[in-house]
Order: C-alpha cells, then structure tokens, then sequence
C-alpha cells in the first residue's frame, strides 16, 4: 500500500489505485425448532455466535498465546505520519506511513520505525 501512496507522492492519488489486503471475519448461527426442546410448534431457538474461531483460540491457547484466529483485521488508518519540523519554513515534514492499509496484527502492532 505505502509503495502504491510512494509513486503517487505530489499528485492526487486516483480513486481505488492502491489496494490493501484482504480483511475477514466470520458468524455463526444454529437455530433449532422449538419441538426439539418441546416447546411450542412455533417456537424457535436461535443461537447467533460473532467470532468461534476467536473463541477456539482462546480455549486452546489461553490469553496468553493467542494466534490472531477470529480477530477483526481493522486496516491502520494513520497516511502520513510527522517526520520532524523544519524551522525555516515554520511547517512540519511528513512521511506516508509504511503500515499505511495494512491489517495483519503483526504488522499493525509494532511502533513505527524512527
């Protein structure tokens, strides 16, 4: 995504030029027919589960050694990041930021370079 965001320094960047990584979550749901529970004839049991691979991870590997399964890839949001200021010309120097669009946790996390 950076290196995209590079070639198109001092221009405006052209709608959907650059792409990012795919991001994925997954649901689950499991309704059951209320007379398999002997309720009644209309009746309906919904289960609606929001992240069961974020949840086997966290029963097979605790807290403490979580694998990334079932997490929300949220793209870093942060362009331009401020580089230092440049006295003389009384503004401030920005770089694109390489983690720019990026969504794998191990990249996401880490602090930027200096």
């Amino acid at each position: 995504m950076a290196k995209c965001l590079n070639l198109q320094r001092g221009t405006i960047a052209g709608r959907n030029s650059c792409e990012g990584p795919w991001a994925q979550t997954m649901q689950m749901r499991l309704d059951l027919p209320g007379r398999l529970l002997r309720l009644p004839e209309r009746a309906r049991v919904a289960l609606q589960f929001a992240n069961p691979l974020g949840a086997l991870d966290q029963a097979l590997y605790g807290s403490s050694r979580l694998r990334g399964w079932g997490t929300a890839a949220l793209p870093n949001p942060v362009l331009l990041v401020p580089r230092g200021y440049d006295a003389g010309a009384a503004a401030f120097r920005y770089d694109i930021n390489p983690r720019f669009g990026e969504t794998r946790p191990s990249r996401v996390a880490r602090p930027l370079d200096p």
